[in-house]
């Protein structure tokens, strides 16, 4: 048994934090994905304020808790990001 793959499946399972359409922010020590496992730190975006699209829409691919994907779109941008639920927190309106 692999502890790892465990906590990967365990992370797919679990219920989302953040339903789709609710609005979320950025933690300061937040971490996007760009393509299957690159980062780059969140501080490039300009905006930490934005709107779930998407949860689960790529697998997970960390053991860390609360891996799961969210697509997200930051407001002023006109792209969706992927983001893990642990970079994220609940947004002020």
């Amino acid at each position: 048994e692999n502890k790892y793959a465990t906590k990967v499946v365990e992370s797919t399972r679990s219920t989302p934090k953040f339903a789709p359409g609710s609005l979320v922010a950025l933690r300061a020590s937040a971490r996007v994905l760009q393509g299957n496992t690159s980062v780059f730190p969140a501080h490039a975006i300009r905006s930490n304020v934005a709107f779930v699209l998407k949860v689960g829409s790529r697998p997970v691919i960390g053991a860390a808790r609360g891996s799961k994907i969210y697509t997200v779109l930051f407001t002023g941008a006109s792209s969706p990001t992927h983001i893990e639920e642990r970079w994220l927190k609940k947004g002020k309106r």
